[in-house]
């Protein structure tokens, strides 16, 4: 069962725990000869991928016959670079991906995951505090903003599965991506609750002076 506490919903094992893998075509690669591949990292360069700078400094890459450049989700135009996208579109030989790359495979993407790792997923559901979330099944009475095949997103729809509920009983409260940040709108008693990132929503209910409920998906 998920609960609710301090910090959010729990849930001890769950499949859709963020899945951090390595994806790529399949390509093959020479054993001796160095060979120039990139990795396109989920977002922008932070420590959430320490693990593969540390692999390159140390030269492990370099042992294996391959030269990494490790590449920033945010473009030179500052626009966000999808992982899977970059992937498929051979702009990138390796990408870092979560549950997006269960919905590219799902629509016929030729993607296979070379390593993985599982850590606990970021994504919650934010509410604030007044709303009264206490369950997931608390959100079929609650207008939440939810993008369709976004990642999270589908992580939202498998806790609900997991709870017995069909996601469809959620009311989807369609705002564009140019409405506006979740969180304002949440503000503005636009929506009652969204799915989002853990560390920014607690972030902007600290600068907002708000209570909010974190709830985890997994």
């Amino acid at each position: 069962m998920h609960h609710i506490d301090g910090s959010g919903w729990h849930k001890g094992r769950s499949r859709f725990s963020t899945l951090l893998v390595v994806l790529a075509l399949v390509l093959p690669i020479p054993a001796l000869a160095v060979e120039r591949v990139t990795l396109q990292l989920r977002w922008d360069h932070q420590f959430q991928f320490a693990g593969y700078y540390a692999a390159k400094w140390q030269g492990y890459y370099r042992e294996a016959g391959l030269a990494v450049d490790i590449r920033s989700a945010v473009g030179p135009d500052k626009k966000s670079l999808q992982a899977v996208e970059e992937v498929v579109a051979g702009r990138a030989d390796f990408g870092i991906g979560a549950a997006d790359v269960l919905v590219a495979r799902d629509r016929g993407s030729p993607l296979v995951v070379v390593a993985s790792i599982f850590q606990r997923s970021p994504t919650v559901i934010v509410a604030l505090q007044e709303t009264g979330l206490s369950s997931p099944a608390d959100l079929q009475r609650l207008r939440v903003r939810r993008y369709r095949d976004d990642t999270t997103d589908v992580e939202l729809q498998a806790m609900l599965r997991a709870e017995g509920i069909d996601p469809q009983t959620v009311k989807s409260h369609h705002e564009r991506r140019s409405d506006g940040r979740s969180f304002d709108l949440l503000l503005q008693r636009r929506i009652d609750a969204y799915t989002g990132y853990s560390l920014t929503s607690e972030w902007r209910a600290r600068e907002s002076g708000k209570a909010i409920i974190r709830a985890f998906c997994n």
